[in-house]
């Protein structure tokens, strides 16, 4: 069996310092530059996400000097040039990646296209960092007599006990709720809220913190269909 490593798009020191985070208000944003056809206007993109996030913070109470800890440094980018320079020579797509919190911010540009998307919840929005699992890969491990679990409630308990071997998590995003680590209870909603998560970017983040192998994966090349998430666990005598 060809080995499977965890692959991300930006250095995994980094990487692993911000999937580490878990407090109020972290942000994510993801800015599009650049597709496979033409050039974006991330600059007009990621003025709208401001007024987006001016929103979200009002809506927590946080406005003002308050409000500005989180605001005005993600303004500032707008400022640096080299940020939204995109050269015709490069063909590559390109997306713009911002994490902010009160007291941080972190910017990024990576060689992929990733939808205009703004998160701010209690850990950083990292799943589109994750590179695609090949074909190869996805068939040479779900052909192993492994036991597979494709239930998040099941997965997430375990990733944060060290227990995944291998998480394939859907490209796609769509599992939204609550997990609650001291009662080990995985409240699932029906879409994306200001006072819930992403599911999938939680299990994802604490298989990998705990030396798990994580890849996206298209919704389509799943072992199960209509599944968004699966797990090969380590140990076949888990439940």
């Amino acid at each position: 069996m060809k080995k499977l490593n965890t692959n991300i798009l930006i250095p995994e020191e980094k990487f692993e310092k911000l999937a580490k985070h878990n407090n109020f208000y972290c942000i994510s944003l993801y800015i599009p530059l650049k597709n496979n056809e033409k050039k974006l206007d991330g600059k007009e993109i990621l003025k709208t996400q401001i007024e987006q996030l001016t929103y979200l913070l009002a809506s927590e109470n946080i406005r003002g000097h308050e409000a500005g800890n989180y605001l005005n440094p993600i303004r500032q980018l707008l400022n640096i040039t080299d940020l939204w320079f995109t050269s015709k020579e490069d063909v590559h797509p390109k997306t713009l990646v911002i994490f902010a919190n009160e007291n941080s911010i972190y910017h990024f540009k990576i060689n992929s296209y990733v939808e205009n998307q703004l998160y701010i919840t209690s850990n950083f929005y990292l799943l589109p960092l994750f590179e695609k699992a090949t074909k190869y890969e996805i068939n040479e491990n779900f052909n192993q007599e492994n036991l597979i679990i494709n239930r998040v409630e099941k997965i997430i308990p375990l990733a944060f006990e060290g227990k995944i071997d291998t998480l394939y998590v859907s490209s796609t995003n769509g599992i939204y709720g609550v997990y609650d680590n001291d009662n080990k209870t995985t409240m699932i909603d029906e879409k994306k809220g200001n006072t819930n998560m992403s599911l999938l970017n939680l299990a994802a983040l604490q298989t990998y913190l705990h030396k798990g192998k994580v890849c996206l994966i298209d919704p389509n090349k799943m072992s199960s269909k209509g599944v968004s998430i699966q797990a090969i666990i380590k140990d076949k005598s888990i439940p």
